[in-house]
């Protein structure tokens, strides 16, 4: 059901949920104050703990490295995860929002593949975008 949604607090309460994974993992994460927006409060937790999950798993040699914000052009709210992951192929960007698609094996990442393409489904059903974009 659609209503305002302090976006801020969501994030706050998915964080805790991956509190001992983030101090296991020795993750260091910053965070921009979030808005309050209209939305499917449930999905919109269940897409914040996909993305930090993903970008937690997702970690090289080093501690992962992960930013949450969001920023406003002409009227749009675009929300980030950034992080310092593993590197995607150009070619393979929309590949790891399909389901069970995984870009590298078990032993380079974790996770099953279904994570982001569950973030799709609920960005999708809200009538946003989500893309990933790479340094490589």
């Amino acid at each position: 059901m659609l209503g305002p949604v302090d976006m801020d607090g969501a994030l706050t309460t998915a964080l805790k949920g991956y509190g001992v994974v983030i101090g296991e993992s020795s993750a260091y994460v910053t965070r921009d104050p979030l808005s309050c927006i209209v939305v499917d409060g449930t999905q919109m937790g269940l897409l914040l703990n996909n993305l930090l999950g993903n970008t937690i798993r997702s970690q090289r040699d080093e501690a992962p490295k992960v930013h949450i914000g969001v920023t406003e052009n002409a009227g749009e709210w675009l929300f980030l995860a950034r992080d310092n992951e593993i590197d995607i192929d150009n070619t393979q960007k929309e590949r790891i929002f399909q389901m069970f698609q995984r870009l590298h094996t078990r032993g380079e990442c974790k996770g099953a593949g279904i994570g982001l393409a569950v973030a799709r489904k609920m960005v999708e059903r809200h009538g946003w975008r989500i893309w990933v974009e790479s340094e490589n």
